[in-house]
């Protein structure tokens, strides 16, 4: 079958079978006829293009895998024999044919929060996905991204994540899933990628994973994010890119600690108060939105001189010299100064009254003098 064993730095090792065209049946004899000693040893297992539809249970005598990377096959559900691998940190599924995650935390892995008594198991549901973001008289918004006409999606239990035994970083891109696993509050993921879904909205928890720094959900079909309603979430990278989003939560601010957001192709008519406060923000691109010169400039950001702040292609009615720092420094620069110009101007033309005002007052009251003079002759 022709895979290579190579060792790692420190005591462990690698076992790269990438492209061998292999299935479920093939892997499954591999495993049984690799000696138990060098499966113990194996940290990083590569899987990627091939044609698995699921993983066979021999996998979980790899008890010291920390990375499994099975991009590019056909399965269809998260492989529950992963949850066996306790020592497992990085998941790496993307280019599957995943809808959802019923088997993504099943009981019987230690250390996970098992469902309520008397919980219902997972079950799948067909859900009719929305069509195109209605407007107004009900036409599809120009240029909003459209799902297919249907997706499976699934109910999953109550289960949560164990704090110390869940995975770091979770990559579910290019699958066809409808919506994120339950309890994300309760995850530990620092890096949490789903982009090129089927995604049409966020869970009410998606701002609770306090441990999360990287989220990257574009290429879906988001029409808008659920409220900042904590502001204990140390997410440093937002990637939204290529969506159907309007507007932004106004309670985005809270999310602290962002330093990068991206949501370029969007259909975003106004930019979110409070993102100016945001100290470490140091990348906004906000390419092909619906933006205009008023909207931007009462974000606040015009003032920003140390950020990467990218407004075009896209967004016709923002100057397009507003796209670099220069630009927005120059034209900023352009508002103060005549701003200066116009209240030097207020202020010479108040003292020029007032000046007047007191050489009347004295042409005035000398007038009056002559008078008395020419009075008293």
């Amino acid at each position: 079958m022709g895979a290579v064993v190579s060792s790692m730095a420190g005591s462990g090792k690698v076992m790269d079978m990438k492209k061998k065209g292999l299935t479920f049946q093939l892997l499954q004899q591999h495993l049984n006829v690799t000696e138990a000693a060098t499966l113990l040893k194996i940290t990083h297992l590569l899987l990627c293009r091939n044609k698995l539809s699921a993983l066979p249970p021999e996998i979980t005598t790899l008890v010291s895998l920390t990375e499994l990377a099975a991009t590019d096959n056909w399965m269809k559900k998260v492989p529950h024999e992963v949850m066996a691998l306790t020592a497992l940190r990085e998941l790496r599924l993307g280019g599957n044919r995943l809808v959802g995650f019923q088997e993504l935390v099943p009981e019987y892995r230690p250390g996970f929060v098992l469902p309520k008594k008397g919980g219902k198991p997972a079950r799948a549901i067909m859900t009719a996905s929305s069509a195109a973001t209605s407007q107004k008289g009900g036409s599809a918004a120009r240029g909003a991204r459209t799902p297919p006409a249907s997706a499976s999606t699934y109910d999953p239990d109550d289960e949560g994540f164990d704090r110390k035994k869940a995975f770091r970083i979770l990559r579910l891109g290019h699958n066809r899933l409808a919506s994120l696993p339950r309890n994300l509050d309760r995850s530990q993921f620092k890096i949490l990628v789903a982009n090129d879904n089927l995604l049409e909205g966020t869970p009410a928890d998606l701002w609770r994973m306090t441990s999360v720094q990287t989220l990257v959900l574009s290429k879906n079909y988001l029409q808008n994010l659920v409220d900042v309603d904590t502001n204990a979430s140390f997410l440093r990278v937002l990637v939204l890119s290529h969506n159907n989003l309007r507007s932004l939560p106004d309670s985005l601010p809270r999310l602290s600690h962002l330093q990068k957001l991206y949501v370029d192709h969007n259909l975003l008519e106004s930019i979110s108060a409070g993102l100016v406060n945001i100290r470490g923000i140091r990348v906004l691109h906000f390419q092909k939105n619906n933006l205009d010169k008023e909207s931007v400039e009462k974000s606040g950001l015009m003032r920003k001189e140390d950020i990467d702040f990218k407004l075009k292609p896209g967004n016709d009615m923002v100057p397009k010299e507003w796209n670099s720092a220069a630009g927005r420094l120059e034209y900023t620069a352009g508002l103060a100064a005549s701003a200066i110009g116009s209240r030097l101007s207020q202020a010479g033309s108040r003292f020029t009254s007032a000046a007047n005002s007191a050489a009347g007052s004295v042409y005035h009251a000398g007038a009056g003098s002559d008078d008395e003079d020419v009075g008293d002759a």
